[in-house]
């Protein structure tokens, strides 16, 4: 998705991240090889699944789920694609 907006924003004579900043999100290998490098978040996809698990090992054991709605943090991988930019008159 976010390599779809890089080239939207170059058709548009934009440039990244002069013009517009871009953040991605999972943080995948070509964030850190697109140019300008993809600022991006990475899912913590390991913990994501031992509370899956978690919360079907409760289920088949038959016991109430704590609750629908589980939170992980995920981390903001800060790149080139985000950074501020100094613009005259601003």
């Amino acid at each position: 998705m976010a390599m779809g907006c890089y080239q939207a924003i170059a058709e548009l004579g934009l440039k990244i991240p002069q013009d517009v900043a871009v953040v991605g999100y999972d943080n995948q290998q070509i964030a850190s090889e697109s140019f300008p490098a993809l600022t991006s978040v990475e899912l913590p996809y390991s913990d994501m699944g031992k509370l899956a698990i978690e919360s079907l090992m409760a289920l088949i054991e038959g016991q109430p789920l704590l609750s629908n709605k589980r939170k992980v943090e995920g981390e903001l991988i800060v790149r080139t694609s985000s950074t501020k930019t100094k613009k005259v008159g601003m």
